[in-house]
């Protein structure tokens, strides 16, 4: 936790990065969004985001903060619309639909590992798949279009000619052949 000292400083030093970003966003607008409602919006989210801030986890401010801030610009930018659009007041009408830009990059973060985690196990099963005897090529095969290509059983059949029952087979073999093997 900051004090208000060490607070007032760091804003003091961001103050106009945070101008920046919010005249970035305002340069990809139409004239009617003032550059000046946005800097002040950018300024308010760092002063919220510092009283987050620790240095002792965070080495970089600006990295801190950069996706919040902005989504603090974006934010006005759509309250203005919204306001623009139905005449109505800004108050309770206004969906509260912000969420944090920082819990969506965690998000976001989380699954591209979970991604690369299903990957690696995909390419696991398929070296496992490349060592079938030859006798079961057939039910490697199957188990590769079904299980790595998220390919269908009537679809398949369709594809290659050969009967839905006789796939299941082999799709059932391929698969009790790979939990021998591990």
């Amino acid at each position: 936790m900051l004090s208000i000292e060490e607070r007032q400083r760091l804003f003091e030093e961001h103050l106009e990065w945070s101008k920046l970003v919010a005249r970035r966003v305002a340069s990809q607008l139409p004239p009617s969004f003032a550059p000046e409602d946005l800097e002040q919006e950018a300024a308010l989210e760092l002063w919220r985001q510092l009283d987050r801030y620790d240095p002792k986890l965070n080495d970089n401010v600006r990295g801190f903060a950069y996706l919040a801030v902005r989504g603090a610009c974006l934010m006005s930018v759509r309250r203005k619309h919204y306001t623009e659009a139905t005449n109505e007041p800004l108050g309770t009408s206004v969906p509260a639909t912000y969420s944090d830009p920082a819990d969506q990059y965690e998000k976001r973060l989380a699954d591209q590992r979970n991604r690369r985690r299903e990957l690696a196990q995909l390419r696991e099963v398929a070296r496992r798949l490349a060592g079938f005897p030859t006798q079961m090529q057939f039910s490697a095969y199957v188990v590769r279009r079904v299980h790595l290509e998220s390919t269908a059983i009537p679809q398949l059949a369709e594809l290659t000619g050969v009967p839905a029952e006789k796939l299941q087979r082999a799709l059932a073999a391929g698969l009790r052949l790979l939990k021998k093997g591990q």
